[in-house]
């Protein structure tokens, strides 16, 4: 298990004041300091190479990306800003247009931690322009090399003067959901979407009865915004399979802003994880279940939350899929950066280790609880940086809490599905072996 000591990191870390910390190795960090001395400037903020100490180490990771450039965001008034390959930008000079029309130039030389961590050459590669013409213009923003060639677009979302004279509405997202109060649970064979009062916040959830007394419970990882409003119910077809009571779960997490994946970490003042767990034991005790017969099951960032609901539910065992362990090693610096500012208002990862370790790292959060619950793993060993930067390091935090209950780690070597999770058919023989 010394493989899992964050696969040789040392410890070192470029920590930007207003972006997300981040570690890389002791050859890395000199590099970096010969480079850019021991105080640099983007743009944006300052950022600084400086050792770590030991008990911070464990966040490190590495990623890599085949990506080779976007346009990370405009505010369609006066900024836009991104990113593109060196190899990409002969000169690191890139023209800005819009509607057809060159409005500007800029050099693509900021430095960027999260580039320079996934490997995109020295990390100088990023852009930030301020356009005052961008605005009087309409039409899409595209960029390109001084050889004329396209390296990115950002479509004008401008709304028609129609649409700008009479906003949609909003969509209540409780107006097709049965709403229960607080203490309220729905009826024996109510199947359904609910909305639960759990005082802080509402816990929205799809009820499928079943059969038998067992229930299982569907923890939802990611969710694209943009393709699916909240609340979605990931996999609800599967509960088509079962017998047993079926539960999918919507994370409130991703209501308290501009995030996408949340693990129940709630805000400043709750940890919604828990408050969840105690609806749920109630909701199943209601129906007849025991803890030892619900089962939570979850993939990636949902995998978290199985096993941390089944360490709050003492008995209940959690079936996890390509699981996250640590929620501070999201291999998307960005979405992690949006998830810490828009439920915790901060933006360093020592800061959220510091203050909120054992809501991101299982290790912790069960060290805390003093219990490791029943789990199976499923594993893809070509998942390498889920592999080894959450699974590996998982076990290894956890051998001295002794467990003692059933802890089954299945590797499966699955080349073409990556992080992907597998369909049903491969993994449902492990819902109640």
């Amino acid at each position: 298990m010394d493989s899992c000591r964050e696969m040789g990191v040392r410890g070192y870390l470029i920590d930007g004041e207003d972006g997300l910390v981040l570690m890389t190795s002791a050859a890395d960090a000199a590099a970096i300091g010969a480079r850019f001395g021991t105080l640099t400037f983007t743009r944006m903020a300052s950022v600084r190479a400086r050792e770590l100490p030991d008990e911070t180490r464990r966040l490190s990771r590495k990623v890599a990306t085949t990506s080779r450039g976007r346009i990370d965001g405009c505010d369609g008034k006066t900024k836009i800003w991104g990113w593109f390959h060196p190899d990409r930008v002969p000169g690191r000079e890139i023209q800005i247009f819009r509607g057809g029309e060159r409005i500007g130039a800029v050099s693509t030389d900021v430095f960027r931690p999260d580039l320079f961590e996934a490997g995109v050459g020295d990390g100088v590669a990023g852009f930030i322009c301020s356009l005052p013409d961008l605005a009087a213009r309409r039409g899409d923003v595209t960029i390109r090399n001084l050889d004329g060639d396209l390296l990115g677009t950002w479509t004008d979302p401008a709304p028609s003067p129609a649409q700008e004279a009479t906003p949609a509405a909003p969509a209540d997202r409780r107006s097709v959901a049965t709403v229960l109060g607080a203490g309220e649970l729905p009826g024996a064979e109510a199947a359904g979407h609910y909305s639960a009062d759990l005082g802080r916040f509402a816990l929205d959830y799809f009820l499928v009865p079943g059969k038998t007394k067992r229930m299982i419970v569907f923890s939802p990882g990611f969710l694209d915004a943009g393709r699916f409003p909240y609340p979605y119910f990931q996999r609800m077809k599967w509960a088509q399979q079962f017998e047993d009571t079926c539960v999918f779960l919507t994370d409130p997490t991703l209501l308290l802003g501009n995030t996408q994946i949340g693990w129940f970490i709630g805000d400043r003042t709750t940890h919604y994880l828990p408050v969840v767990a105690r609806y749920l034991e109630t909701l199943a005790a209601s129906r007849g279940t025991a803890p030892a017969e619900i089962l939570f099951f979850g993939s990636s960032a949902g995998g978290f939350s199985s096993i941390a609901l089944a360490a709050h539910v003492r008995g209940a065992r959690a079936l996890a899929v390509n699981p996250q362990t640590n929620g501070l090693k999201l291999h998307s610096p960005s979405q992690l950066t949006n998830t810490l500012r828009s439920c915790l208002a901060i933006s360093s990862l020592v800061d959220a280790y510091d203050e909120y370790k054992d809501r991101f790292v299982l290790s912790e959060m069960l060290r805390r609880l003093a219990y490791v619950p029943r789990m199976t793993i499923w594993q893809n060993f070509y998942d390498r940086y889920h592999v080894e930067h959450h699974l590996l390091p998982f076990l290894h935090e956890i051998k001295d809490l002794a467990p003692t209950e059933e802890l089954d780690v299945h590797i499966a070597a699955r080349p073409d599905e990556g992080h992907e999770p597998p369909n049903l058919a491969v993994i449902k023989h492990l819902f109640w072996p």
